[in-house]
């Protein structure tokens, strides 16, 4: 397919490839989602599901709402029901990316704008397989992007833009909900507004909207009154500038924006993008709403990145509208082709990863650590963050038969400093024998096992309790438990293999008797 000009039935053509991408993707993703184990988030978000709240320290609750519901309110709790909602949204936004490109010129753009989504690792693999806030978020600010464009085309003036806008608000609102980048929305849409558009300013649909974005988002407030702005007062260090210029850091953001988003994706939204302020791509309302979708986000946390250490994951949603900037580069050339090379290559190049993924992390095939010390094997391999945990389970429960049988069984309570390895302990190990994971750390260290733990009874003064450190991040219990329990004692190691070979050990130390009552909201305490 060539011709500039699609006639019905080659529209009917591009819906089936689409639908048959979905299909693949789909099935893709979901070997993902059902080969891998949780990673370190994932597992994190996990404990969301098993206490749902209005809000959580780290982020909104969709998320955790999300696991509640494909786990059947946690009836089924593998991994694939964990994950379910990011397979099936991943699958979803495959067609939404496909309608907006072909809303914006025509079918031929929409199947090259679904390319460029599944080509996406972040939309593939890292909202697409795996379960975090940015899962709801995607979907939510897709249609939100959608909403806000059909609003401000000319052609849509009077009461379908207002309604357009409302639902606008309704998305945004939402996608705020589940991650607050979902904010940025907002930030493009009034940016655009100001300075191609200010008539807006006056409809009252803009204002209700906006109204409707905050009541959505305002049980996050509620919460944060509720716990001293704990959430806020979080974020707002992770992009303090006050520790100086790094350089290193704005190199490690660079690529790994890069990466995320593909590095074949990244090169043609970048080529789109110069060639929008070359004019090469005309300048309509539309085109001008994505550029400033994508820009402020991109700039402003790859500005923090100067110096501050950030996550590349942090800017992907604002490449969704820089991509579909690309699919109508895409389009406009002279002699369109229905398979454009780079897009096949970067397809090909997302599907290698994938399964090149796989192989490693259920293999180990590739020694990504050298470490031979026996508390050090496996650092460094960051594949073992989502594999080997469900090993310990079994050898675990044969040494706490053991430790009844001797009369020496502290108790069902396991206790960590920080968050993780805490939440994979938990999913893996406590929940399914029946323990109780609990956070004896700081705020800042423990996050939702502060909350957690208080549910689960706290931890009192001559209660005791089991701590497992694997190889791979090794913890030493004598600076974090050392002065808090009269005894602190290695009780075994428990090795764990992968493809054949050792992969990482596991640490086991008795905590005993508590000393006072440990307070995982108390920061001073803690040091």
């Amino acid at each position: 397919m060539s011709n500039s000009t699609l006639t019905s039935s080659s529209s009917m053509e591009i819906r089936k490839k689409v639908g048959l991408l979905m299909v693949i993707s789909f099935l893709a993703r979901w070997a993902v989602a059902q080969f891998t184990e949780l990673g370190n988030d994932e597992v994190y978000y996990w404990t969301y599901a098993l206490m749902p709240d209005i809000s959580h320290f780290d982020h909104p609750p969709l998320v955790g709402w999300l696991i509640r519901i494909t786990t059947l309110n946690l009836t089924w709790t593998s991994e694939i029901f964990v994950r379910l909602s990011a397979v099936l949204i991943g699958t979803v936004n495959i067609w939404i990316f496909y309608r907006v490109g072909a809303y914006l010129k025509d079918e031929l753009t929409g199947w090259y704008a679904a390319l460029l989504y599944t080509a996406s690792v972040y939309c593939s693999i890292i909202a697409g397989a795996f379960i975090l806030p940015d899962t709801p978020q995607s979907v939510f600010w897709l249609l939100g992007l959608f909403a806000f464009i059909k609003a401000f085309n000319p052609e849509s003036r009077g009461e379908l833009a207002g309604k357009q806008l409302l639902l606008a608000g309704l998305w945004s609102g939402l996608a705020m909900y589940s991650k607050y980048h979902g904010v940025f929305l907002w930030m493009g849409a009034l940016l655009y507004i100001t300075l191609y558009d200010r008539k807006w300013w006056l409809r009252w649909e803009l204002w209700a909207a906006g109204i409707l974005s905050l009541l959505i988002f305002s049980p996050v407030f509620v919460w944060n009154f509720q716990n001293d702005f704990i959430s806020f007062t979080f974020h707002g260090e992770r992009v303090d500038p006050a520790s100086g210029f790094k350089p290193h850091y704005l190199l490690q953001a660079l690529i790994g924006q890069i990466a995320y988003n593909n590095p074949i994706n990244s090169v043609l939204c970048m080529i789109a993008l110069g060639a929008f302020f070359k004019g090469k791509i005309p300048k309509t309302p539309s085109n001008r709403l994505l550029v400033w979708m994508g820009l402020p986000l991109i700039l402003l946390f790859t500005g923090v990145a100067f110096f501050r250490q950030i996550l590349p994951h942090w800017t992907s949603p604002a490449f969704f509208s820089l991509m579909l900037l690309a699919a109508i580069w895409f389009r406009q050339k002279e002699n369109p082709v229905f398979w454009p090379k780079a897009l096949v290559w970067a397809n090909g190049l997302v599907l290698f990863t994938i399964l090149l993924g796989l192989i490693q992390i259920n293999s180990g095939f590739i020694p990504l650590s050298h470490e031979t010390e026996e508390n050090r094997v496996g650092k460094g391999d960051i594949t073992l963050d989502m594999q080997t945990w469900s090993d310990l389970k079994a050898p675990f429960a044969a040494f706490l038969e053991e430790e009844k049988a001797k009369d020496q069984y502290l108790g069902d309570k396991m206790l960590s400093p920080k968050w993780f390895p805490a939440a994979h302990l938990d999913y893996y190990v406590a929940t399914p024998l029946q323990l109780k994971m609990m956070g004896g750390g700081s705020l800042l260290d423990t996050h939702q096992y502060a909350w957690l733990t208080e549910k689960r009874g706290g931890f009192v003064k001559g209660e005791s309790a089991y701590y497992i450190t694997p190889s791979s991040m090794f913890k030493d219990p004598i600076p974090y438990y050392g002065s808090h329990f009269e005894k602190v004692e290695l009780a075994t190691v428990i090795p764990v293999f992968r493809g054949g070979k050792l992969a990482r050990n596991f640490f086991v130390y008795r905590l005993v008797n508590a000393k006072e009552s440990l307070h995982p909201f108390d920061r001073d305490y803690w040091q």
